[in-house]
């Protein structure tokens, strides 16, 4: 499987979250800074990307990723009990996200420093109570290079100078 560009991840958590919420979420879309000027249906979860920074490299020559996403978790102050209905509403997209790589397999390594806090989304005359649960996960983007080819199975680290047809039994096995 081959993720080209971000938006393949993006996609993948908006298809993630709409078919764990169903039909409990009006809204599942990115995040836009322009949000506070419009009208959100709620309950709404909006998905960000808020940082990029090198990953850990998969030595296939895909690049490698650590992105940090938060999901924020809005619900209008009109709704009934919004300060707790505000805390579940996190508490659930939190065990969502434990474990999820959004059914991108190979692309996405599992979610890491899980957290959830306050948010300070409240635009409008209306006005929103919000939350975030925001997370690090390793993304891979481009072809591997072991793609279509041979995979190597079992690898062995031998030392220069004991390397080499003649030195066979020196060297060591480190993957099977």
């Amino acid at each position: 499987m081959n993720a080209g560009d971000l938006k393949t991840v993006h996609d993948a958590q908006v298809r993630f979250f709409k078919s764990h919420l169903e039909s409990r979420v009006e809204t599942v879309d990115a995040y836009r800074s322009d949000a506070h000027d419009k009208v959100i249906n709620t309950p709404a979860l909006l998905l960000e990307l808020e940082l990029i920074s090198e990953g850990h490299d998969a030595g296939d020559g895909r690049d490698a990723l650590r992105c940090s996403f938060t999901a924020h978790c809005i619900l209008s102050n009109l709704t009934d009990g919004v300060e707790i209905e505000v805390r579940n509403f996190a508490a659930v997209v939190f065990r969502l996200v434990k474990g999820a790589r959004f059914g991108l397999g190979e692309l996405a390594g599992d979610p890491e420093a899980i957290t959830a806090g306050p948010g300070e989304f409240k635009p409008g005359a209306e006005g929103y109570e919000s939350w975030y649960v925001n997370w690090e996960q390793n993304v891979y983007l481009g072809e591997s290079m072991w793609e279509g080819g041979i995979v190597p199975h079992t690898v062995k680290l031998g030392w220069s100078p004991d390397v080499g047809v003649g030195h066979a039994d020196d060297y060591e096995q480190v993957t099977e």
